[in-house]
């Protein structure tokens, strides 16, 4: 799934990460890669009032970044459900579906990427 933001010159990539290690306990932000002080900033902003822990924190993802995009802000999150998985040997297909209760925090967490978003374009332009 990819959650479109605005334009940016910003660089670097901001890495989400469950916390805890028998239940997850929280969500927590790395910036990676050459980043300046505008992802370091905007890392601190998707953490700041839990909206976006709470959204994510029942989500099985294996990837979650927010990172610029072709000079835009875009938000990307791998889900382990809604996969296609193919196997070599035996040679077999399958889908594994998206159950109801990651749909649900799936788009809890998109309408508060959303917000997100839009409150860095107010607060860059």
């Amino acid at each position: 799934v990819h959650v479109r933001g605005p334009a940016t010159a910003a660089h670097g990539r901001i890495v989400l990460r469950h916390t805890g290690q028998l239940r997850r306990t929280g969500l927590a932000a790395t910036v990676k890669g050459p980043a300046c002080e505008r992802t370091r900033a905007f890392s601190g902003q998707l953490l700041a009032d839990g909206a976006l822990e709470r959204a994510s924190l029942p989500l099985d993802f294996t990837s979650f970044t927010v990172a610029p995009h072709n000079g835009r802000w875009r938000a990307s999150l791998e889900l382990m459900g809604g996969s296609h998985v193919r196997l070599v040997l035996p040679p077999t297909r399958s889908y594994v579906r998206l159950a109801a209760d990651q749909r649900d925090a799936l788009l809890a967490t998109t309408a508060v990427l959303h917000r997100r978003l839009d409150e860095v374009e107010m607060e860059t332009s």
